[in-house]
């Protein structure tokens, strides 16, 4: 691997090749899920026999309380809890009905933002559909077994497989680390993908104590603009996942625990505050990595315009080459696409902004020793 300073931007293209969800794919999950029944609104506990989502209702209902001036009447509370829950149900439905109208789940609670049953449901949802695909994925570790590594069978032919192979090149664990400060990866999923693979890819391989654990959480330089299962801090998850601290939450947790799914570590694109959001110390170097960097490559993302306005939020060098994977988009959409790069990245050079219609796994085994 180069000398060159390489940042990656992670879409949810690249996730997929784990078994992740893509945007489209998960507007029709939340769909089916909001097609639920109207049955049982008045019990105070949910029926063990009712369908997830009305019960996560009732716990939302449980966890912020009945505000009625009849709180204390005991018929005049249950009458209010069951208006409540028929109104969550009424917004499920109306998810139901819509969400499939909208560009995505994040356009959709965006637009209605104002209802916030809409925006808890919402973001109940995709946490919960996150995190059953994460149990679900190839990159999925079951910490109670005894086979603490990586199905290589099932991910060699993925992405951060071949990336890993160009960092570990002929090198040792201190020049692993050496090549690995020298890449920073901006990832707009919500998943926890990434660190995953290098937890238990790079712990294996180097056979890391606890000392070495800490110094590849320094040196792994991953920014969730909006957030991720882990936390809302863009940076300081890193270093908690990697050790499995006791406050993170494990890759594919999937229990209904209510203070779990009504955890707000996420943000919908609409609600990031881009660099500003970051704390000091992380905007800074976000800033200085892409301020510096040789060269951007781009896998598995849809270059929407709010994404891509965040990235260009810094005195660009207008010195960078560009790679991309551009799988299924139209060539006029392509070309709009190589344009906007050119200007934020290449000083309005086309020539330095390279699109592939590959996958993101397919690019970095064709660029790997350029990078």
């Amino acid at each position: 691997m180069s000398e060159k300073l390489t940042v990656f931007v992670v879409g949810a293209g690249a996730s997929k090749e784990y078994g992740l969800p893509t945007g489209a794919e998960l507007k029709t999950q939340i769909h089916a899920i909001c097609d639920i029944p109207q049955v049982g609104l008045t019990n105070t506990r949910p029926d063990p026999e009712d369908d997830w989502l009305l019960s996560i209702i009732k716990e939302m209902i449980l966890f912020d309380g009945i505000r009625s001036q009849d709180a204390g009447n005991l018929p005049n509370k249950i009458a209010a809890k069951a208006r409540l829950i028929n109104k969550y149900v009424n917004d499920a439905w109306f998810i139901r009905d819509n969400i499939l109208l909208s560009p995505s789940i994040d356009n959709f609670i965006h637009t209605h933002r104002e209802n916030p049953r809409i925006v808890k449901l919402g973001k109940a949802l995709t946490r919960k559909l996150i995190a059953e695909a994460e149990r679900k994925s190839s990159l999925y570790v079951d910490d109670a077994s005894l086979q603490l590594q990586l199905p290589v069978n099932e991910i060699e032919n993925t992405w951060l497989f071949a990336l890993i192979n160009c960092l570990l090149e002929a090198g040792d664990f201190d020049e692993f680390l050496d090549r690995l400060a020298r890449v920073l990866f901006v990832v707009f999923n919500y998943d926890r993908c990434l660190e995953q693979f290098f937890k238990y890819y790079v712990v294996s391989y180097f056979r890391l104590g606890p000392k070495d654990k800490n110094r590849l959480s320094a040196a792994l330089k991953i920014w969730h603009p909006y957030g991720s299962l882990s936390e809302a801090n863009p940076f300081s998850s890193v270093e908690a996942f990697i050790r499995k601290a006791k406050s993170e939450v494990p890759f594919g947790q999937t229990d209904n625990d209510i203070g779990y799914l009504l955890w707000d570590p996420i943000k919908m694109f609409t609600e990031t505050e881009g660099f500003e959001g970051l704390r000091r110390e992380y905007r800074d170097a976000v800033i200085d990595s892409i301020e510096k960097c040789d060269q951007v490559v781009f896998l598995g993302f849809g270059y929407h315009k709010q994404n891509l306005r965040i990235l260009s939020s810094y005195d660009a060098t207008n010195d960078c080459d560009v790679w991309g994977t551009c799988l299924g988009l139209p060539k006029y959409e392509t070309d709009s696409v190589q344009e906007n790069l050119s200007q934020i990245f290449c000083g309005g050079s086309k020539d330095r902004v390279r699109l592939i219609n590959a996958s993101a796994s397919d690019l970095v085994a064709e660029i790997g020793k350029l990078l």
